[in-house]
């Protein structure tokens, strides 16, 4: 770590210090995340980018970014019965789950949109991003959700929980915890 970088996480943590310095957080933290300063602006922004590439990497099934933000093992409840436990999944584990829903699909077509992010560092190094988010898709056959042979439509309204932490090739994610709140799939008939 080079004199710039030192100084700054040192003046990073001396800025956050007070907001977890008193223990619990109170409701209205929790909902604004944490201030955004001249001392963590570029951290922020680095974050989101890493947090959106995320979601973009998979809907267009660039694997090797995917894997490249992902850091070892994952906190997650992907692949877990809906608003499960988190468990500790492999970086491959959640890879080949993903990447499975493309490979059983004769069409899938998924787009992930996410807003109301907020941003908590728990120290100049780990952060955890709060949105929400909808997932849309379109997957050709329906497979349980209806007949063979139908087309799955829909939507699922969700809350995401992504951590991060740096590493010295950048900020990484070492959590994805999903929860349901909301889905409607209408089933289309085969054409």
């Amino acid at each position: 770590m080079g004199l710039k970088s030192a100084l700054c996480s040192a003046a990073f943590v001396l800025s956050v210090a007070p907001a977890f310095a008193g223990g619990e957080q109170s409701l209205a933290d929790k909902t604004l995340g944490t201030p955004i300063t001249a001392e963590n602006i570029v951290d922020v922004l680095e974050i989101g980018r890493t947090v959106t590439n995320l979601t973009l990497s998979v809907d267009t099934q660039q694997w090797d970014v995917t894997a490249d933000l992902l850091d070892g093992d994952i906190e997650t409840t992907i692949g877990e019965p809906v608003n499960g436990a988190p468990v500790v999944k492999s970086e491959e584990e959640i890879l080949t789950r993903w990447k499975s829903f493309y490979e059983t699909a004769e069409k899938l077509v998924i787009h992930h949109v996410t807003s109301n992010n907020r941003i908590f560092f728990e120290d100049a190094d780990t952060a955890t991003v709060f949105s929400k988010g909808v997932i849309v898709l379109e997957n050709t056959p329906a497979g349980k959700f209806a007949d063979d042979g139908d087309t799955l439509r829909g939507y699922r309204w969700l809350d995401y929980e992504i951590g991060v932490h740096r590493t010295d090739a950048g900020w990484k994610v070492h959590k994805v915890n999903v929860t349901y709140l909301v889905q409607e799939f209408d089933s289309l008939p085969a054409n």
